[in-house]
């Protein structure tokens, strides 16, 4: 077995019943910086039945570090479980990297568990490339932007922010690190009857502008919206349709809708290629929608959007008002 740089872990989820799961893309979009230079392995334990035997085969070869990606939740749970099997086998001297929203947002916290090392602070993809180097040179951590991590003596360190990614420049998603056919579906849930391939493809934006009080990118993107050129984003669509044979797909996206133009823009692409495919998005908010348009919101069905899933969270105008959502429950009731 080649022996690996890196190890890539998503744990699994605590889901006591068959579902469908998404890939995962935060880890995909890291491993897109550092394929071409690493040797990357990924474990998806939601997925893989012989996650621990991988692991404990990818362990012996003695690689850089291993990092797992974490939300908050019973996933914590899992990946604790994890972490401690990694160290029981490996000691403290294979580095244990967390990344993902919940070690973002209470990076502090986190340190303070025996099976965290170091924290990957908000976006991966050029952070994580600069902690690899730094790892295999032996350089001082603390010239590692966008990261914190616990020094010999065990003092949390917190440094700087990395800045922000530019979606522009994403590399494509190494899809050869999964098996694609474990995260496709029959599109029921979301098209009827009428699909029988749909896969979330991940993301083609990042944050959102709103100030909504019970959401991550407050703290995580900071209320900062960028979004992948109209081009790319259409590239990136078209591939995955053909490579895998999609007759659906949702685009994972707090808030795809943010930027009308480039919405529009996508949608004439995919009208131009006579695109037969049917999507939808994770998310929307009222306040987008209905300052959308109306030949907009037309040609974006009519390149194949079925169905707008919209953040209501409350019919309370008290709520509302509370939450700081941008909408009124008037224009709920409009939408």
């Amino acid at each position: 077995m080649e022996s690996p740089d890196i190890v890539l872990v998503f744990p699994h989820g605590g889901e006591t019943i068959k579902v469908s799961h998404f890939p995962p893309h935060g880890l995909l979009a890291v491993a897109a910086d550092i394929i071409e230079e690493y040797n990357v392995k990924l474990i998806d334990e939601r997925v893989d039945s012989n996650s621990k035997s991988k692991l404990k085969s990818y362990i012996a070869l003695n690689p850089t570090c291993i990092a797992i990606s974490v939300m908050t939740g019973q996933h914590i749970t899992y990946a604790l479980e994890t972490a401690k099997y990694i160290r029981d086998l490996a000691g403290k001297s294979l580095p244990l990297v967390w990344g993902g929203v919940h070690a973002t947002m209470l990076a502090d916290q986190t340190l303070d568990n025996e099976y965290v090392d170091i924290i990957v602070r908000g976006d991966g993809e050029v952070t994580f490339k600069n902690l690899i180097k730094a790892l295999k040179t032996g350089a001082d951590l603390r010239t590692v932007t966008g990261i914190s991590f616990k020094d010999k003596e065990g003092n949390k360190i917190h440094n700087p922010d990395t800045k922000d990614f530019k979606l522009g420049e994403a590399r494509p998603a190494p899809w050869h690190l999964v098996n694609v056919e474990d995260y496709i579906s029959d599109g029921s849930m979301f098209f009827g009857s009428d699909t029988k391939r749909m896969l979330d493809i991940g993301v083609t934006t990042k944050g959102c502008q709103h100030r909504c009080g019970f959401c991550y990118n407050l703290n995580f993107n900071k209320m900062y919206w960028r979004g992948m050129p109209a081009d790319k984003t259409f590239e990136f669509i078209k591939q995955c349709v053909d490579d895998f044979k999609l007759d659906s797909y949702m685009i994972h996206d707090d808030n795809y809708f943010v930027n009308p133009k480039r919405v529009n823009d996508v949608a004439d692409l995919m009208i131009q290629d006579n695109m037969d495919v049917k999507w939808t998005s994770t998310g929307i908010t009222v306040y987008s929608y209905v300052r959308m348009e109306d030949e907009i919101k037309k040609k974006i069905v009519k390149s194949g959007c079925e169905s707008f899933r919209f953040g209501i969270e409350s019919g309370s105008p008290r709520i509302i008002k509370l939450m700081n959502k941008p909408n009124t429950l008037e224009q709920v009731y409009d939408v």
